[in-house]
């Protein structure tokens, strides 16, 4: 901001963005700037004890395993501004090809322009695990390994519960339509929970093997257990969705052919909005929707038998088969949650038709529109399960649908040969 003499953004760090509307013929230029400046930290503990016990035929083990992960963001990102020039501040109205966004560039007119607004979130999660496992030697021939394992992890937090959902039942004050944004935590407004969805408790994890001595020479060997995946920070964000707990520093410009203001000569003029507890909040863009079944582990189901023979005395030759399959896989990309029903399909072109009365709305069955602001929004936007969303053109992500499965099937062989000099 220094170097090229603006005002009201930060002075020192990375170059203010610059981003170009398009010129006459759709001539433009690539943007100017990076104003990211962005400091975040993955930290990561864990303790782990183990008790051994051998008597008779059994050999036993107990053991714990305690891990938490953080991921603390410190943003600086856009505090040098992002600065929008459009050709509409150099054209004439009414006349084409008239005016550039380089030329509005030149003299300052800014069409709209935005100022970050910092907000740290610490993210946590944590995994707790306990077990037993007995390796038993029933016969010389043949031996067991029996064990349990329970593993829970809550889903994660923010150490100040700044954290939000777009819940789906929720009516909206603004519109009186299911979906509107609460907020977690203790307060007026808020939840009175940390997280949104409830934690798994029933992450059993079985484990069984067994090794059988067919010949002196062949073993016959095969294995089952459950294991299941870690919630752990994969992003870069500590919390899915922090809507309400960040203030906003904007200038829009609501007139065509002037400017929001001019940078050479007042800076940047716009003031901090403080973030607000406010369910209407969905209207400052895209939302976040927790699945109510994010709090479920992925889990995996595994399997092997296999055959091991010495041909030579100094080669073995191991067949085998291995085998998994996994659900509850994390994939909320599979969860599409204000598509329009495939049976909507059938009114073809119509669906892009414009709504503006209730009678409009009755034309294609509906008994009025979804609510008044609506008015001017498309067929399919009032058909989808959140119109008021579709309606303003945000989009809504589902986080953690455990929708996901996958398969998969081996067959594998191996030739061990010894050396020895």
């Amino acid at each position: 901001g220094a170097l090229i003499g603006l005002r009201g953004v930060k002075q020192d760090g990375p170059c203010p963005r610059i981003n170009w509307g398009d010129g006459p013929a759709g001539v433009s230029f690539n943007p100017l700037g990076d104003p990211q400046d962005d400091l975040q930290t993955y930290n990561s503990w864990g303790i782990a004890d183990t008790l051994s016990w051998s008597k008779g035929r059994h050999f036993m083990k107990f053991g714990i395993d305690l891990r938490g992960n953080q991921l603390n963001t410190r943003p600086q990102g856009n505090l040098a501004g992002t600065f929008m020039f459009t050709a509409a501040q150099t054209s004439i109205p009414g006349v084409n090809f008239v005016g550039h966004s380089f030329a509005s560039f030149l003299l300052g007119g800014v069409n709209t322009a935005s100022v970050g607004v910092p907000l740290n979130l610490e993210g946590r999660t944590y995994y707790y695990a306990g077990y037993a496992q007995d390796d038993f030697k029933v016969t010389p021939n043949l031996t067991l390994q029996l064990g349990l394992r329970y593993e829970l992890q809550p889903p994660a937090t923010e150490t100040e519960d700044r954290t939000s959902n777009f819940d789906l039942d929720t009516i909206d004050p603004l519109t009186g339509m299911r979906g509107a944004v609460v907020f977690a935590g203790k307060g007026e407004g808020r939840t009175g929970n940390r997280t949104f969805v409830k934690t798994d408790k029933t992450n059993f994890s079985p484990r069984i093997g067994a090794a059988y001595a067919l010949t002196d020479r062949t073993s016959l060997r095969a294995g089952y257990g459950i294991f299941y995946g870690a919630n752990v920070f994969n992003g870069f964000s500590s919390v899915p969705f922090s809507r309400g707990f960040q203030g906003t520093n904007n200038i829009s410009n609501p007139l065509a052919h002037t400017s929001a203001f001019n940078w050479d000569v007042a800076g940047y003029p716009g003031t901090t909005v403080e973030a607000a507890i406010d369910p209407t909040a969905w209207r400052l863009g895209g939302v976040t929707h927790w699945d109510p079944d994010a709090g479920k582990i992925p889990t995996t189901h595994q399997w092997n038998i296999n055959v091991q023979r010495q041909v030579f005395e100094t080669v073995t030759v191991d067949i085998g088969y291995v085998g998994t399959r996994s659900h509850d896989i994390w994939a909320g990309d599979l969860a599409q949650k204000n598509q329009l029903d495939p049976k909507h399909l059938s009114f073809g072109p119509n669906l892009s038709t414009i709504l503006r009365t209730d009678a409009d709305a009755q034309r294609f069955g509906l008994a009025k529109l979804p609510y008044p602001a609506f008015a001017g929004g498309q067929l399919w936007q009032a058909l989808v399960p959140y119109p008021h969303l579709a309606r303003n053109g945000i989009g809504l992500t589902t986080y953690d649908a455990p929708l996901g499965k996958s398969r998969y099937d081996s067959l594998q062989v191996a030739v061990n040969r010894r050396y020895a000099n």
